[in-house]
């Protein structure tokens, strides 16, 4: 046995097998739909070949023991900017949907959820719509954090979130989700009131300026999505992040982290809406 760690409600054991280094992630009860999606993840993205993982030896579902073990990986966190050298979007296996498909997957997944039936009702504009967009397989937490650099090798791990959704969701997480938690930061640091009509106006401007003319411009498939779609991929990425992290938040431990939690989710929101005021107005206008 080497190291023994926890994260939140997870326990983490690293230790040798015939000179092999293997990590066992072990679950709470509470988490094992968290384990079933971490386990299908491993394989499903071993078989598609987005990124490379590390190497899954064996799972355990039972009533005493519920864990994944995986290779254990030495390796430092990658900068933001090596995105195009650890996803290989050439890869990427698209699918057609129906936005009304997409959402009524939603009610079924989320609608137990806190902050579902409100954010959802916003959303009454495209409940009937036929209008199809992109999907694929997804990580679902894609982020720095949740890789790392080993010599010349980019792995990306932790498939807890795995789900089919629209194709920009990891793309768009790898950007906002991130440099949202920085700003959130400062926000705090500044002792700024995020419901203050300044703080808004000002989060709507830092948005406006990090999505249209970074993410907008060096996002994926750009013959596939034009202005109009990616405002619409933008909307539906918010509504699910701003649900997965609140639902998250029972398994935040610490204080701190807690806090950040609630502040991204209402930073998050003030996002959300504008997009949303923006796209109902587009949408009056044209009828």
């Amino acid at each position: 046995m080497v190291k023994i760690f926890k994260v939140n409600n997870k326990k983490f054991i690293i230790f040798n097998i015939k000179k092999k280094k293997l990590i066992k992630k072990i679950f709470h009860i509470d988490n094992l739909k968290n384990l079933k999606n971490e386990i299908i993840g491993y394989k499903k993205f071993r078989k598609l070949y987005y990124f490379k993982i590390p190497k899954f030896y064996s799972s355990c579902l039972t009533e005493k023991d519920k864990n994944i073990i995986i290779e254990y990986i030495y390796g430092t966190k990658p900068s933001i900017f090596d995105l195009n050298r650890i996803y290989n979007r050439k890869k990427i296996i698209l699918k057609n949907t129906s936005i009304k498909k997409y959402l009524n997957n939603f009610k079924k997944k989320y609608k137990n959820y806190y902050y579902f039936k409100s954010l959802y009702k916003d959303l009454k504009f495209f409940k009937t719509s036929n209008k199809k967009i992109l999907t694929t397989f997804t990580h679902g937490d894609f982020a720095n954090y949740n890789c790392l650099k080993s010599k010349n090798f980019f792995y990306v791990f932790d498939f807890e979130k795995f789900g089919e959704r629209i194709i920009l969701y990891d793309f768009l997480n790898w950007f906002i989700h991130p440099l949202f938690s920085k700003y959130a930061k400062l926000a705090s640091l500044l002792n700024l009131k995020i419901n203050s009509k300044y703080f808004i106006n000002m989060t709507t401007i830092f948005s406006n300026i990090l999505i249209w003319n970074i993410i907008y411009k060096i996002r994926w498939f750009k013959s596939k999505i034009d202005k109009k779609n990616f405002e619409l991929y933008v909307l539906l990425y918010l509504f699910e992040k701003i649900i997965v992290i609140n639902n998250d938040l029972k398994f935040v431990k610490n204080k701190k982290n807690k806090e950040l939690a609630m502040s991204i989710i209402l930073i998050l929101r003030i996002v959300y809406k504008n997009f949303l005021k923006n796209i109902k107005y587009k949408i009056t206008i044209s009828l």
